[in-house]
C-alpha cells in the first residue's frame, strides 16, 4: 500500500490546527477556563437540556455549560462557566455567570 505523503502531512496539519484552535480563557474573577473544559462543552449535543438559546442580532447561538470542579483554583461555587457557539460550534465567547449576570472571559 502506497501512502501519499503530501495528503498525510495535510491531514496532520488539519488535526494539529484543530487541537490548538481552542485556547484558554481568563475570566474577570481570575479563573482560567482550560481548553480541555471548553472542548468538553463543545461535544455536548445541540439539544442538550441545560444548553440555552442566545439570540443576538437575529442570529441563534447556544450557551453550553462548562464543567468545573469546586476545588479548582479560584473557582467559587456560585459561578457557572459557559461557552457560546454558533451552529457550526465556532466559539463566539466564553463567559461566567453570577446570579444571571454574564461576564465575558478573555482569550489568553
Amino acid at each position: 500500500m502506497k501512502i501519499n505523503s503530501h495528503a498525510l502531512i495535510v491531514q496532520l496539519l488539519i488535526y494539529a490546527e484543530t487541537i490548538y484552535a481552542v485556547r484558554p480563557y481568563l475570566c474577570p474573577n481570575d479563573y482560567t477556563v482550560t481548553p480541555e473544559r471548553i472542548e468538553e462543552a463543545l461535544k455536548i449535543r445541540w439539544d442538550y437540556f441545560f444548553a440555552q438559546d442566545v439570540i443576538e442580532d437575529g442570529v441563534l447561538y447556544r450557551r453550553f455549560p462548562i464543567k468545573y470542579f469546586a476545588n479548582d483554583y479560584g473557582s467559587p461555587r456560585m459561578n457557572i462557566y459557559s461557552v457560546v457557539t454558533d451552529e457550526q460550534r465556532n466559539i463566539l465567547r466564553v463567559e461566567y455567570n453570577v446570579r444571571q449576570d454574564f461576564y465575558e472571559c478573555k482569550e489568553i
